[in-house]
């Protein structure tokens, strides 16, 4: 039986459409799937960027904007549940004109919050830095709906139009190894 995350990407793909962009840019990936290797051991598993883009928008400064990256250290892999043992992830704002402002986020899994940034992790990522933060986590998760889920508002620069900055979410999806 497929699950409706894969139901919905193999639907997508069977109408050669990319799922998760952006409306305003066909650029952009605001949402990933990391799959974790089953198994007893301590594992590390990295996902792929994801960022968001204003290339070929009007007005628009042209490039990534906001990026981030997870990694996700692990243990104890079966085919339902995963024992988080922390996330180290890497916010970055690639392009010199324009600061991110890290807003709240989330580890979820079950319908359960397992971690939230609070008040502490609100940050501002100067233009063409980056920044990297370990999230201590050391709980064992089901992968039930199991993702990590950021917020950022970009600046706009200049005259940009209100797509090219704004508020942004990356989600970062969990799952087993086949």
């Amino acid at each position: 039986m497929l699950k409706r995350g894969k139901l919905l990407t193999l639907a997508a793909a069977a109408m050669g459409v990319t799922l998760m962009q952006s409306p305003a840019s066909a650029a952009t990936v605001q949402a990933v799937e990391t799959y974790l290797l089953r198994g007893t051991g301590s594992t590390t598993h990295q996902s792929d960027a994801m960022y968001k883009d204003g290339t070929g928008l009007p007005s628009c400064l042209p490039g990534k904007s906001f990026q981030m990256q997870v990694t996700w250290h692990v243990r104890n892999v079966t085919r339902t549940t995963v024992y988080v043992d922390k996330l180290v992830v890497r916010y970055w704002a690639p392009n010199t004109r324009k600061s991110v402002s890290l807003g709240g986020g989330v580890l979820v899994a079950g319908g359960q919050q397992l971690w939230n940034a609070g008040t502490t992790e609100h940050l501002r990522i100067a233009p063409g830095n980056n920044i990297t933060r370990t999230h201590s986590i050391r709980k064992t998760a089901s992968f039930n709906g199991l993702r990590f889920e950021r917020w950022g508002n970009i600046g706009n620069y200049g005259r940009e139009a209100s797509p090219c900055g704004g508020p942004t979410k990356f989600t970062n999806f969990a799952h087993p190894s086949r």
